[in-house]
């Protein structure tokens, strides 16, 4: 059964949403981190960036960049730091100072999925990267997979274990920026709403060209709400 189309944020370069696909609902892939290259190939097209954390008292400034980017809600970016989640971005440098032009967000605990009903929870050690976006006037500079690598590098000094990402249905630009930065595909994945006396669900479709243990970790991460 498809699920209706519900209202959603815009769709981010990597983020699990709303269902909205009558095949199938997104993918999901995983980075080892123990696999983290000594340097990567330049992903930059043109504009020199700076990758880095924002702090707490940094709210704002993200908060205009993300909603430049797309429909964000006040007080977003505030309220994920406040719960923990930790939010990288590039700046480029304007004849007006730093000006923050893409971002993506870090979770180590379980992370909802949108409207789904569903949270993605990593497994201890991990992490789930998620809703990473470029403002309009500065995109198809590889600022995105530029970013992800920042963050992966990040993530490997902590000795953390794997890094986890999503990708929603159509979304080729982050398909390829995750496969070019060494994430490996885990599953295609399939949405199942809500049912009188049945949460909602995902499930990670079989397939043998991907490693089935893998696929295990991954359907176990991903978890109905709780409450």
């Amino acid at each position: 059964m498809i699920p209706e189309k519900r209202t959603i944020p815009p769709l981010a370069e990597s983020a699990v949403f709303s269902p909205q696909s009558a095949d199938k609902y997104g993918t999901l892939s995983v980075f080892e981190l123990k696999n983290l290259p000594e340097s990567w190939p330049d992903a930059l097209n043109k504009q020199p960036i700076r990758f880095r954390r924002v702090l707490r008292a940094e709210a704002t400034p993200l908060q205009e960049a993300q909603e430049k980017a797309g429909d964000y809600s006040p007080g977003d970016v505030a309220r994920r730091l406040a719960a923990g989640r930790e939010a990288f971005v590039g700046e480029v440098e304007t004849a007006s100072g730093s000006l923050i032009v893409t971002f993506g967000w870090v979770a180590l605990t379980a992370e909802p999925l949108g409207n789904t009903g569903c949270s993605f929870e990593p497994p201890p050690g991990d992490a789930y990267l998620f809703d990473f976006a470029t403002v309009p006037e500065y995109r198809g500079q590889g600022f995105y997979p530029a970013l992800l690598r920042y963050i992966l590098g990040e993530l490997a000094d902590r000795g953390l274990k794997r890094a986890w990402i999503t990708t929603a249905p159509g979304n080729q630009t982050s398909a390829r920026s995750i496969s070019r930065d060494g994430f490996t595909k885990v599953a295609d994945t399939d949405y199942i709403p809500a049912a009188p006396g049945h949460p909602a669900y995902f499930e990670l479709l079989e397939d043998e060209r991907f490693d089935p243990v893998l696929r295990e970790i991954g359907s176990r991460a991903l978890i109905a709400n709780r409450g």
